[in-house]
């Protein structure tokens, strides 16, 4: 990886540790982001127009894309973590958006679910583990439900930053259907075990010998895809894929080279080297390095770290 998110001049660079593993419905933000053109990455947080990082997105004239094809607002929700494209203002705090993105993590059948008095828990999807605390927000039809609502066998979509472990950490649950009535599912994920006719992604067991549509490039381990499917499971559990897509892992990183860059997410690797990963992405920390609420000591995995920087190539 030779993408590199690095200090600006006059170290704007900032890195927030922030609290809590949903951070979906609120926790601790940063106050508005850097300013320039450049893209935002992280959980919308409040509407009128958006909401995400801290800074206020116009959206009216906003191109806005859900699962790849074209949408409007009204298909965004809290927690949904999206990837803006735009401009934000000199302090900081409002922005324009030209255009808003955003694709689930994972959306399936709850086939187990556990509930902690806090409110926190975890979750499997699709063979997912996902993890959830009070700050997820967790919605049925547009209303907010408690964890310990949602049934087993609802169908899900599931936004959130995937940790260090391959475990998600849920901003937003969305109950689509409180059963699950063989809707088209689908998972991202990295594939593992890959045979002639399988592989896994997490602890699901992937059959793909029938699948029509694959991505130009080969299937090979590790590679980073997400699977649809619209039949479901065969009588051994295995997930039946119709279709294949190559998906983004983050690791070629956010942006393009020296444009302005703000990411919310969980630290995947812990720092080395004056290095850490977050969402896969490197970033550089230096001596002109700024920190809010937080040190080189909260660099450490699955932490929940917002950072502000722009993108430069180079090792």
């Amino acid at each position: 990886m030779n993408d590199w998110l690095k200090t600006l001049a006059c170290a704007a660079f900032t890195a927030v540790a922030l609290t809590g593993c949903g951070g979906g419905g609120g926790g601790d933000v940063a106050e508005g982001g850097i300013g320039g053109t450049g893209v935002t990455y992280g959980p919308i947080t409040a509407f009128g127009s958006i909401w995400v990082n801290g800074v206020r997105f116009d959206t009216s004239a906003s191109e806005i894309y859900v699962d790849g094809e074209r949408s409007d607002e009204d298909m965004l929700g809290l927690g949904m973590v999206v990837t803006v494209r735009g401009t934000v203002s000199s302090d900081g705090t409002s922005g324009t958006a030209d255009r808003v993105d955003f694709s689930g993590e994972v959306e399936g059948p709850v086939t187990s679910l556990e509930v902690s008095p806090d409110g926190s828990g975890s979750m499997i999807v699709l063979g997912q583990v996902i993890v959830f605390d009070a700050d997820t927000v967790i919605e049925s039809e547009d209303a907010p439900i408690q964890p310990a609502d949602i049934p087993l066998g609802a169908l899900v979509e599931i936004s959130g930053f995937t940790d260090g472990s391959g475990v998600i950490v849920a901003t937003r649950v969305e109950i689509e259907n409180p059963e699950w009535e063989n809707e088209e599912v689908k998972v991202k994920g990295l594939i593992q075990d890959l045979s002639a006719t399988t592989f896994r992604i997490g602890e699901l067991l992937v059959e793909w010998s029938q699948v029509a549509l694959l991505p130009d490039e080969p299937l090979v381990n590790g590679l980073y895809v997400e699977v649809y499917s619209q039949r479901g499971f065969d009588d051994d559990g295995r997930l039946l894929a119709d279709r294949i897509e190559l998906e983004d892992d983050g690791s070629d990183g956010i942006g393009e080279e020296d444009e302005d860059v703000d990411i919310l997410g969980v630290v995947t690797a812990p720092l080395t080297a004056g290095v850490f990963e977050l969402n896969g992405q490197p970033v550089r920390v230096n001596d002109e390095t700024e920190f809010d609420d937080g040190s080189l000591d909260d660099l450490v995995l699955n932490a929940l770290v917002q950072v502000e920087g722009s993108r430069m190539d180079g090792k």
